[in-house]
């Protein structure tokens, strides 16, 4: 919870009710356990946000395939920093070379929106 109330203090403009779901990983939950989770927040006040309302109707799950379409993220490298849509990060040169792999990366969007919430995590973990 510690975690997740970080995060909102940062983005302020992503949903509790969406990082509850994800912490509970509750697309993976039985539908009783889920369902049950979703009714628990509701009693709190937590309720989900306008976006997903009409999608919670008729959608079983809180996944990535239910998920309201986001804008276009780009990623982009400049000099020493790494720009995945809003989120940046400098570059850190590697301290073993030979345990960077040299992979080719193939620029989807469901990939990019998941990788800019990976880096989101990794900045509130990140030393400065």
């Amino acid at each position: 919870m510690i975690r997740i109330c970080r995060r909102l203090s940062i983005y302020p403009d992503e949903s509790l009710y969406e990082a509850i779901h994800k912490a509970c990983l509750s697309k993976f939950l039985p539908s009783l356990a889920r369902n049950t989770l979703t009714l628990m927040l509701a009693k709190a006040g937590i309720e989900p946000p306008a976006r997903h309302a009409a999608l919670l109707e008729t959608a079983d799950t809180l996944d990535d395939e239910h998920a309201a379409p986001e804008e276009n993220l780009t990623v982009r490298v400049e000099v020493d920093m790494l720009y995945i849509g809003d989120v940046t990060e400098r570059i850190r040169p590697p301290s073993n070379l030979l345990l960077v792999p040299d992979i080719v990366f193939h620029e989807n969007p469901r990939q990019t929106r998941i990788l800019r919430e990976m880096l989101k995590d990794y900045q509130l973990g990140a030393c400065p």
